[in-house]
């Protein structure tokens, strides 16, 4: 029972950085295809962690963390930005793929345990 516990926690974390995501322009000046591209990574990551809360699979972990990456190397790619934005980015890319890791790892736990004692 402990495992998920933490997926619940992991999983709410993420929704969190996903939420970070979509609010940060308000904060941090980015435009253009950038813009587009962290609201929509941000959509994802908050949505597949939602989904996570609700639905004990490790499908919406991989999402996120398939997300995470791509925003990583978004950081990177887009020419323009700020530095500020490819930081934010780049943490939350970090933040967003260690939680996912986490949470799918917990989420397997329960699924063996679950499966060793029937």
């Amino acid at each position: 029972m402990q495992d998920i516990t933490q997926s619940r926690i992991a999983s709410v974390l993420t929704t969190g950085v996903g939420v970070w995501l979509l609010v940060s322009p308000l904060f941090i000046s980015v435009t253009g295809n950038a813009l587009i591209n962290l609201l929509v990574v941000g959509g994802v990551v908050t949505v597949a962690g939602l989904v996570q809360l609700i639905w004990e699979n490790t499908i919406p972990s991989w999402i996120n963390a398939l997300a995470a990456v791509w925003l990583f190397i978004a950081a990177f790619m887009f020419s323009g930005i700020s530095t500020t934005v490819a930081w934010n980015e780049a943490i939350s890319a970090a933040v967003a793929f260690l939680l996912a890791t986490w949470d799918g790892i917990e989420i397997d736990q329960v699924h063996r345990e679950h499966h060793a004692r029937t």
